[in-house]
């Protein structure tokens, strides 16, 4: 977990992508669910990062 949060914070952009691949790939998740899950993990890191900077 820590490396994505070193992404999301260095990089930015594309980690709704790695998240929404990973729920699939990983998961099992269908396109619509993991889309929806993807977008709730993106804005808990920026708001723990948001929080810990």
């Amino acid at each position: 977990m820590a490396a994505v949060g070193f992404y999301d914070g260095f990089f930015g952009p594309g980690i709704g992508s790695f998240f929404m691949l990973v729920l699939i790939v990983i998961g099992g998740f269908g396109v619509t669910q993991s889309l929806g899950e993807a977008k709730l993990y993106n804005f808990s890191t920026n708001l723990a990062s948001l929080i810990f900077l």
